[in-house]
C-alpha cells in the first residue's frame, strides 16, 4: 500500500464558527495558507476583559511603587518612617508587581488565542478532505465538532506499506536498506 508521507487532520483549537473556508478539496497549498477563518466573539470579549485588568493592576502597580519609592527616600531622614511600614510598603509593591504580571501573563495568553481564529496548513501538500461549511460550529476533537475540518496530505513523497505474515518474518533483513 502507498500511502501519503504525511497526513494531517486539522481541527480547531477553540471554539467558534466557519466564518469562512478559503480552500477546498482537491486544491494545491503550501505551508502557512490561510484554510479557514473562524469567527469566536467570545474571545474578543474575554480579550477586552483581560485588557481592562491589565491596565487596573499596571496602575496599582505604579501606584503602590511610587508610595514606596516617596517612603524609602522619606525614611532616609532618621525617625521619620518606621521601619515596619517601610516594609509593609515594599510588601505591596512586589505583591502589586505579581498581581501586574499575572494580569500580563493571562492577556497575552488570550491575545495568542486570537491567532488560532485562522487555520493554516503546517505543511505543503492537498486538501483531500474538508467536513464543514460555513456556518459550523467547530472546535477542539470533542468539543466542537468530531469531525476534522480538513485533511491534509503531501503526496510528493509516499511511504511504501507492507504487511508480512509472521510466518515469513524471519525472512526479513531489518538492517536491510530499499531502493
Amino acid at each position: 500500500e502507498l500511502i501519503a508521507d504525511q497526513q494531517v487532520d486539522l481541527y480547531a483549537k477553540v471554539n467558534g464558527f466557519v466564518k469562512r473556508l478559503h480552500v477546498d478539496v482537491g486544491q494545491q497549498v503550501r505551508t502557512g495558507t490561510l484554510l479557514a477563518s473562524i469567527e469566536a466573539p467570545e474571545v474578543f470579549s474575554q480579550l477586552a476583559g483581560a485588557e481592562s485588568r491589565l491596565k487596573s493592576y499596571e496602575a496599582q502597580y505604579i501606584a503602590s511603587k511610587a508610595t514606596y519609592q516617596r517612603l524609602l527616600e522619606t525614611s532616609k531622614t532618621p525617625g521619620t518612617i518606621s521601619p515596619n511600614d517601610l516594609d509593609l510598603a515594599l510588601a505591596k509593591q512586589q505583591s502589586d508587581a505579581a498581581m501586574y504580571e499575572s494580569a500580563k501573563a493571562a492577556y497575552n495568553e488570550l491575545s495568542d488565542a486570537k491567532n488560532y481564529l485562522e487555520i493554516r496548513a503546517p505543511f505543503s501538500g492537498i486538501i483531500a478532505a474538508r467536513n464543514v461549511s460555513t456556518g459550523a460550529y467547530v472546535g477542539p476533537s470533542g468539543r466542537g465538532s468530531e469531525a476534522p475540518i480538513f485533511t491534509l496530505v503531501d503526496q510528493q513523497k509516499l511511504r511504501l506499506v507492507v504487511s508480512i505474515p509472521e510466518a515469513y518474518s524471519h525472512y526479513v533483513n531489518k538492517e536491510a536498506e530499499l531502493t
